[in-house]
């Protein structure tokens, strides 16, 4: 900003370095935190498809697994929080049940905020579940406006 012909004073200046360091030590604190705490495992679904948006699913159900990403239509990684401190450790789950895909790719898709993917050929299975969450989320509205209607 300097060099670009804005003047700061050095208190600004200072504030700016103390942001961005603060900002440094609040990713090591994460980093530390993922290397203590957390267990990831890559599942393969032999069945139905992975359902890619742009939010991670976060599920507390599954054996403490926070956090599910899908990364193609095959494979997701699970992040499961350790009770414990050890060390980071990774493993392989050989197959994913159909009626687990499906819920993970339910939350998804109703996490989802702009972005949905999937391979073509499986474009019919995406869009009956896309119809599931968005016949959910309409009857949710429609109780919620019934409701305020009752108490009008």
């Amino acid at each position: 900003l300097l060099q670009n012909g804005f003047a700061m004073s050095d208190e600004t200046i200072q504030q700016i370095k103390n942001t961005a360091n603060h900002q440094e030590s609040m990713l090591d604190e994460v980093v530390q935190y993922i290397q203590k705490k957390c267990s990831f495992y890559v599942v393969t679904s032999y069945g139905h498809p992975f359902i890619l948006s742009d939010n991670p699913v976060l599920i507390d159900k599954y054996d403490n697994a926070k956090y599910i990403f899908p990364v193609d239509p095959k494979h997701a990684i699970i992040c499961a929080v350790r009770e414990t401190d050890a060390n980071m450790d990774w493993g392989y789950l050989n197959s994913i049940e159909d009626d687990t895909v499906d819920e993970i790719n339910y939350f998804s898709l109703q996490n989802a905020d702009n972005l949905i993917v999937c391979h073509p050929d499986d474009k019919a299975y995406c869009l009956a579940l896309l119809q599931r969450v968005n016949h959910r989320k309409n009857n949710q509205n429609s109780k919620g406006d019934m409701q305020g209607a009752e108490k009008k």
